[in-house]
């Protein structure tokens, strides 16, 4: 069963702890999300940027891996000092 929640996107992002676990579906004004695709040309820009953005490297399961840890890493809570 779906739950609609009604909001800005700073009300869902208030709240997002709430929703931990759940399937949520959204449907928001892409305008008011940052950094979100605003429309096909801003998508175009967005993948060209991205293809010119230095040399071609080959993808393979490993590559993938080593880039899944390093964002762990990045993203994971430091321990206080």
């Amino acid at each position: 069963m779906a739950q609609v929640i009604e909001g800005t996107w700073e009300d869902i992002k208030r709240h997002e702890a709430e929703f931990a676990g759940h399937k949520l579906m959204l449907i928001v004004d892409p305008t008011e999300v940052p950094n979100t695709i605003q429309n096909l040309e801003h998508l175009e820009e967005l993948l060209t940027e991205g293809l010119n953005s230095g040399p071609a490297i080959e993808v393979t399961p490993e590559s993938w891996q080593a880039k899944r840890r390093r964002l762990i890493d990045l993203h994971s809570p430091k321990p206080s000092a």
